[in-house]
């Protein structure tokens, strides 16, 4: 049987110190090894067939090396983040380990059910979109993404920023009147609220619509359907998601009704079936993968450094630009 090269074999045959070889492998990005030396350690891998021996590290660090991932459902918003997420973890030297459920029914105690079993694996710590204050005490460190949050770690967009920059496109772009598909309870709602109070623009009541859930085609769907009822539209809707853009989509086409060149849809997260629908649509991109290097970065530090103050870190969304926003003349603005 062929013995198992280790990593002073790297080192020996490279030349090189066991633990300047062990910082090239377990984080080849933020190292401050010179290229050369990295060539030459990763040659040296692949020629040796160096395969870092993750049972031994676990035993003498006291870690897993392994991140529950915990999302509600399997949909193409978290598919995405969650192939950004293995990724960095994988820089790493960590492997992630998900799980999901249900993000409709009993969503709150699901989420719970999903931690207690991943605790049960001895996970070093956790990735969530979920929150529950009652695992803050738990022991495990947790990371939550998308919004600040009161006793956890957590990492998000903007959302301020957001609602700011959409509006003020829109009104760059003729639109006066604009309406919202959303969920009420998240801050985008009351940010764009006022945003649009700010401005002094209308705030028309019919035109704000509450979604039963995240990310749901059917509530763009049927929120658009409800729009396109009143006797009067806005000229341009901000939608929650991608997803819902994509719902109300549908809803426009069996009306007749064009977009952009009747009604504006203005979407947010930037999934890849966004640049595919019809029109494609304009929205803000999450930008995944800085997300997810971010998500990745804060639950390191805590695991190794529990007693760090509270980290909250936020980014700002690009705007991307496609096809769902028409500019509008003043004689069009209704």
């Amino acid at each position: 049987m062929r013995k198992r090269t280790t990593l002073q074999d790297i080192a020996n045959y490279c030349n090189l110190s066991k633990s300047m070889v062990a910082k090239v492998i377990s984080n080849p990005e933020n190292c401050k090894a010179t290229v050369k030396t990295k060539t030459i350690v990763a040659d040296a891998v692949k020629k040796l067939d160096y395969r870092p021996n993750f049972a031994a590290k676990a035993l003498s660090t006291n870690r897993t090396f392994t991140i529950g991932i915990l999302f509600p459902t399997v949909n193409s918003f978290y598919g995405e983040l969650g192939v950004q997420i293995d990724a960095a973890l994988a820089k790493r030297g960590y492997t992630a380990l998900f799980a999901y459920w249900d993000g409709i029914k009993d969503a709150q105690q699901a989420f719970i059910r999903a931690f207690e079993r991943m605790r049960l694996r001895g996970i070093d710590g956790v990735i969530t979109c979920q929150y529950e204050e009652s695992i803050a005490g738990a022991g495990i460190p947790v990371v939550t993404y998308g919004n600040e949050r009161r006793l956890m770690d957590s990492v998000y967009p903007d959302k301020l920023d957001y609602a700011i920059r959409a509006i003020h496109y829109l009104v760059e772009h003729g639109h006066r009147h604009i309406g919202f598909i959303g969920f009420f309870q998240d801050i985008r709602y009351q940010q764009i609220r006022n945003e649009i109070e700010k401005l002094e623009l209308p705030l028309v009541p019919g035109w704000f619509v509450p979604i039963e859930a995240y990310h749901h085609y059917e509530n763009g769907y049927k929120g658009m359907k409800q729009i396109l009822s009143l006797p009067k539209q806005p000229t341009a809707i901000l939608t929650h998601s991608d997803h819902v853009a994509m719902g109300a989509l549908r809803a426009t086409n069996e009306a007749g009704v064009r977009v952009p060149d009747d009604i504006s849809l203005l979407s947010y997260d930037n999934l890849c079936e966004s640049a595919y629908s019809i029109p494609p649509l304009t929205t803000f991109d999450q930008q995944y993968k800085l997300g997810a290097e971010l998500l990745v970065e804060t639950l390191i530090r805590r695991i190794e450094n529990p007693t760090l103050p509270q980290q909250k870190r936020s980014f700002t969304m690009p705007l991307v630009e496609r096809a769902s926003v028409k500019y509008i003349t003043p004689d069009n603005r209704g």
